[in-house]
């Protein structure tokens, strides 16, 4: 009898990374960024995984030269993973590449877009919210995920 091992469906799919290119990021700042964290931040057997996830997306993905401003969402095979705003100001986006990018991508596939229309783009952000507001809530998460030390006073960032 031949026995096959069925891979857990979340495990192994690697969406693809699409990053517009530093020359043609638009002058807004203001960047859509979908972030899907590799296998090991998935954290599929542990009984506490949304606290893990979300400690791990703020010692892996959150940059304190950067304001951003991430909703976390599950899809419908199981894997955590973000949408969002990147706020990256002119001068840093050269930094932003050279480090930050990299950096991302040894742990993530990425995506980053010029923002087009901010209302489409927060409500397609936002459609999980109540669900993972609620689950978040659980574990003592904030969502969404934003530095507050970059925040200016009421100061909101979609």
């Amino acid at each position: 009898m031949k026995i096959t091992k069925v891979k857990n469906p979340g495990q192994g799919f690697k969406p693809k990374n699409d990053l517009v290119s530093l020359e043609d990021l638009d002058d807004s700042g203001t960047y859509a960024i979908t972030i899907n964290p590799i296998d090991k931040f998935q954290f599929m057997n542990k009984c506490n995984r949304l606290k893990s996830f979300y400690d791990a997306v703020l010692t892996n993905f959150c940059y304190t030269r950067y304001k951003y401003c991430y909703y976390v969402e599950l899809s419908s095979k199981g894997r955590l993973h973000l949408h969002g705003t990147v706020n990256i100001k002119k001068e840093d986006r050269g930094r932003f590449y050279l480090s930050a990018v990299p950096n991302m991508l040894t742990k993530a596939t990425i995506v980053l877009k010029n923002l087009s229309e901010d209302t489409k783009w927060l409500e397609y952000c936002m459609k999980q919210c109540d669900i993972m507001d609620d689950l978040l809530e659980g574990v003592n998460c904030m969502n969404p995920i934003v530095p507050e030390h970059t925040l200016e006073e009421d100061e909101i960032i979609i």
